[in-house]
């Protein structure tokens, strides 16, 4: 379901029971995305909780931003799925009240690649965050997402981790080399960012 028409001024409750809601315009009320449901988009929603097994999924297959018009709540085995490309180009959430994810919390990168030594921010509040990620998955082997929490915001960088796929003795020496270079200078850095999308 898609919804593309101005809804602020609704003041009910969402129930996401299955399938997914992708909201690209402006959604009132709160909502809740309960197993198996899903919400997307590139809109604005009210307060949002995400229950066991629900999902939330910013933008356009995890590349834009999802505006959270009140608190958003993640509780246990709860998914947010993501994406990161190129620099300043990310799946985002904002949330202009607070933040809060639960224990079990997970968090899912589908990123194609990254940009290696560019911090994107994947989560902000106006306000305050309040716990951690539990569980955090990349389903590209090649890069690793490292996790950095501020008061207000969840940030994330890559590094390259090409040992994990290497299989001969030589190969993952290579990789050694290479996957300490993460951090290296920007000419390099393009280089391997390169690496990072190949298929």
């Amino acid at each position: 379901l898609k919804l593309t028409n101005n809804s602020q001024s609704f003041t009910g409750t969402t129930q996401i029971n299955r399938g997914t809601l992708e909201v690209d315009n402006h959604l009132g009320g709160i909502l809740f995305a309960n197993n198996k449901g899903t919400l997307n988009g590139n809109g604005t929603t009210g307060s949002v909780t995400i229950n066991s097994g629900g999902t939330i999924i910013p933008g356009d297959r995890g590349l834009g931003t999802l505006h959270i018009d009140g608190t958003y709540l993640q509780k246990g085995v709860g998914t947010y799925i993501t994406k990161v490309d190129t620099a300043d180009h990310n799946g985002l959430l904002d949330v202009t009240g607070v933040a809060t994810l639960s224990p079990g919390s997970k968090l899912i990168f589908t990123s194609d690649g990254a940009d290696l030594g560019f911090t994107y921010t994947i989560l902000h509040s106006d306000v305050k965050r309040v716990g951690f990620f539990t569980n955090v998955v990349s389903t590209n082997a090649v890069i690793v997402p490292l996790l950095t929490y501020t008061p207000k915001d969840v940030l994330v960088k890559f590094s390259l981790n090409l040992r994990g796929i290497a299989k001969t003795h030589n190969q993952k020496q290579v990789a050694k080399q290479l996957d300490a270079l993460s951090n290296a200078n920007a000419r390099v850095r393009k280089v391997l960012n390169t690496m990072t999308r190949l298929p």
